[in-house]
């Protein structure tokens, strides 16, 4: 993709060799590079996305095994399935209602309209809408009411620290429009760092937690991406890009340098 183009040149013109292969690349190049880096990885099908898990499952195995330097391959959130947002919104934070029994949206009438999302699905593939009278019990799946919103809102941050916020209106669906900067207010920030802040300790990476923004001007989170967000690089001004290419840089560069001296 043209944005991961964006992040080889700027190692490379630091006078660094870079790769960029596919997660089922000769295992012979494990040790020939300081740090691997995940990115962004797009989906033709459903198929495809459960042979990509199992790869992925098996490249973080190896590289695990082999003590191999990594960013963002071992992630809290992203990669283990929708659970988290069930669990986030029983513990009281700004999430779209999720739950995996119709049951406990008691105070939804039965024609109200509800989302259901495969828990390991990516990207709308499986989703299906339906009314709460149609809903069957299927533990494979999450539910969620279908919910009113003006745009959806994405923060970003590496290692836990703010970047930039970029908002789609009216949504990605069905047409992917251009994002912008959204001139986001303090106490917005202030709940998508408490999101960020809940990968673990030792998480090192980009981590995106995006939201939708209701008609009456809230924001609930949509997901956590900690595993190969898609960054919208080419669609920042040239300043915004170039500052947080330094950032990542200067992330992977102190990552590398702890991982050397730990060893």
């Amino acid at each position: 993709m043209k944005e991961d183009c964006f992040i080889a040149k700027s190692f490379i013109k630091d006078g660094h060799h870079v790769t960029v292969t596919r997660q089922d690349y000769d295992e012979s190049l494990d040790t020939l590079f300081d740090v691997i880096i995940l990115r962004n990885i797009w989906h033709l099908n459903n198929e495809e996305f459960l042979q990509h898990k199992e790869n992925m499952s098996n490249l973080r195995k190896r590289l695990k095994d082999k003590n191999i330097p990594t960013i963002n391959l071992f992630s809290s959130f992203d990669n283990l399935g929708k659970l988290y947002l069930k669990d986030l919104y029983n513990q009281g934070y700004p999430v779209i209602p999720t739950e995996t029994d119709i049951t406990s949206f008691s105070n939804y009438s039965e024609n109200d309209i509800f989302l259901i999302k495969p828990i390991n699905g990516y990207d709308g593939f499986g989703i299906k809408k339906q009314m709460k009278k149609e809903i069957m019990e299927d533990k494979t799946c999450i539910i969620q009411p279908k919910i009113n919103f003006t745009k959806e809102v994405e923060f970003y941050f590496l290692n836990r620290e703010f970047q930039y916020v970029l908002e789609f209106a009216p949504s990605k669906k069905p047409i992917y429009p251009t994002p912008s900067l959204y001139d986001y207010t303090d106490e917005e920030l202030k709940i998508a760092q408490s999101f960020a802040n809940l990968c673990s300790d030792d998480f090192v990476g980009v981590q995106r937690i995006d939201f939708l923004k209701t008609l009456d001007d809230k924001l609930l989170l949509l997901e956590i991406g900690d595993s190969s967000p898609y960054l919208n690089l080419n669609s920042l001004d040239d300043k915004t890009r170039e500052k947080f290419l330094t950032n990542y840089k200067k992330m992977v560069y102190e990552y590398v340098k702890n991982c050397f001296k730990s060893c």
